[in-house]
């Protein structure tokens, strides 16, 4: 039931960030709050949801709003299934952690999707321009995270259940 609650918010969160955030006024400085969405279901649901949620719901976007079909579900793809596999590497899951993992997460997506728009030729960017808006996004999605980091953690962290076994006192 909270995965498809998650799933719910991640396209709420495609919705909000495909019409309130790029807002030519607000576009410099908007985090990517789907990637974010992504990230912390990396972080608390695993790999095998975070690569399908990533994957459904950039399929999503690419097919709404980009230019091209897959490079936008196969960047929210890796990069959920990257963090939930740093996820399992690392012992403890903190607010560091989830911000550090949203900052790569981001650099991660920016220059996937630029490798692929410049493969095909469709972008007029120069990499030291990409490289600055990469830096800045990576920023400003920390920051973000920091704000949204409790509530996803609140309300969709699987708690686990206390078990007893009395059979095992021997």
């Amino acid at each position: 039931m909270k995965s498809a609650l998650m799933f719910v918010v991640l396209f709420a969160s495609l919705a909000v960030q495909a019409t309130v955030l790029s807002l030519p006024q607000v576009r410099l400085y908007a985090p990517n709050i789907v990637l974010i969405g992504v990230v912390m279901t990396g972080l608390l649901r695993g790999s095998t949801i975070a690569l399908s949620f990533g994957f459904i719901i950039g399929f999503i976007e690419d097919a709404s709003y980009s230019s091209f079909l897959g490079e936008t579900a196969f960047a929210y793809a890796l990069t959920g299934y990257l963090v939930a596999y740093v996820r399992g590497l690392v012992m403890r899951e903190s607010l560091l952690l989830a911000m550090l993992l949203a900052g790569l997460g981001e650099e991660l997506f920016n220059w996937i999707t630029f490798g692929a728009s410049r493969l095909f030729g469709s972008v007029g960017w120069s990499v030291h321009t990409m490289l600055l808006y990469s830096s800045r996004t990576s920023l400003v999605t920390m920051l973000c995270m920091i704000l949204l980091y409790s509530p996803y953690r609140r309300a969709f962290k699987i708690r686990q259940r206390a078990t007893f076994n009395g059979d095992e006192h021997s």
